[in-house]
């Protein structure tokens, strides 16, 4: 009786000792689940980044581009991409950012494949991806209504550091459908380039400085407001009103009242075509080519004005008798020192 008793005691010793070390194992086991990985993620359904950089070939092919519009700084495109990497760990597919996107409702990102990827036949994965939206862009318009402009599109990798993706273009880098058109200007052969990018702050990261260093792939689309268009579209209404304005001094000094109903005129016009012209164009400090020209424009008709309200004043009754050719020649004068200015002016600026 003595003996079974110690023998009982002895294997609920040997039981506890059993479950205390299985309890550990258990322990450990939920620790090294639970211990965020290399690249920060808890949930065990979550991709595991591994060190990199890790190269992402990517490429694009632009359908249309359309609407520019300055005064809101945009454009729309139409286009496709392609991503093809090699770690399968990676899913660049999931971490890119469209940088100069604007955020609106009618933007659209289609994948092309569904999950999951397959192989290419080099053994690189491959996902593509169809998007129409509205992008960013900040104008130049120095030379405005001439001069160029580069609409671009920018690919980010949201992933940087040690487990950064590296954009390079791909064999191919970019194409354009031959119909591409962009109405009221002129398009440029198009490009797509690479570049880490980096960003003025660690973003709060305390273990890793380097990541701020991010990969970009930047598709640019210059675009040139053709210069004969443009003359006639902007600047012809506005010789157009100066010629009419100059006409001041081809009426008899005489007739007071037509010279300032044609000087008013005049002057509202151009209100009218510079309202018009700030309506296509986002609110600024700089001034742009346009805006000098309207300024000589508004000087010009003051001083037209002033000029002939001091040749009223000097008239004579007995001048009448000189007749018209004096006054031809004030109008070719004024309007050679106008063009001559302009032109100056012009030339400065593009």
């Amino acid at each position: 009786m003595f003996i079974s008793r110690w023998i009982a005691i002895a294997l609920l010793a040997a039981t506890t000792v059993l479950g205390v070390s299985t309890i550990g194992e258990l322990s450990a086991a939920n620790a090294a689940t639970t211990t965020p990985s290399a690249s920060g993620h808890l949930n065990a359904d979550e991709p595991v980044y591994p060190a990199g950089p890790d190269d992402v070939v990517i490429g694009a092919y632009i359908v249309s581009v359309q609407a520019v519009n300055f005064e809101t700084s945009t454009f729309t495109a139409d286009f496709y991409f392609w991503m093809r990497w090699s770690n399968p760990d990676l899913h660049p597919d999931e971490r890119f950012e469209i940088m100069n996107a604007s955020g609106s409702r009618g933007d659209q990102l289609t994948p092309l494949e569904v999950w999951p990827i397959e192989k290419e036949l080099d053994g690189t994965f491959y996902r593509s991806f169809h998007y129409q939206g509205t992008f960013n862009f900040e104008p130049d318009l120095a030379d405005y209504p001439f001069g160029n402009q580069v609409l671009p599109i920018v690919f980010e990798g949201t992933l940087g550091g040690d487990y950064a993706i590296n954009f390079i273009p791909d064999t191919t880098p970019v194409a354009t459908d031959p119909g591409l058109t962009l109405p009221g200007y002129s398009v440029g052969s198009v490009e797509l380039t690479t570049a880490v990018y980096q960003y003025a702050t660690d973003f709060g990261s305390l273990g890793n400085a380097q990541t701020a260093d991010y990969s970009r792939a930047v598709i640019t689309m210059p675009i040139a407001h053709p210069f004969w268009s443009s003359l006639v579209k902007y600047l012809l209404p506005l010789m157009l009103v100066v010629i009419t304005a100059s006409l001041i001094f081809l009426i008899p000094p005489r007739l007071s009242s037509a010279r300032i109903i044609l000087s008013i005129t005049s002057m509202l016009t151009l209100v009218s075509l510079d309202g018009r012209t700030a309506n296509e164009l986002p609110s600024g400090d700089s001034l742009m080519l346009i805006d000098v020209l309207f300024i000589l424009s508004y000087v010009f008709i003051v001083a037209t004005i002033f000029h002939a309200i001091t040749q009223t004043w000097n008239i004579r009754n007995d001048e009448e008798s000189l007749g018209i050719k004096p006054h031809w020649r004030t109008t070719v004068a004024y309007l050679a020192g106008y063009f001559a200015v302009c032109g100056l002016t012009a030339y400065l600026f593009i």
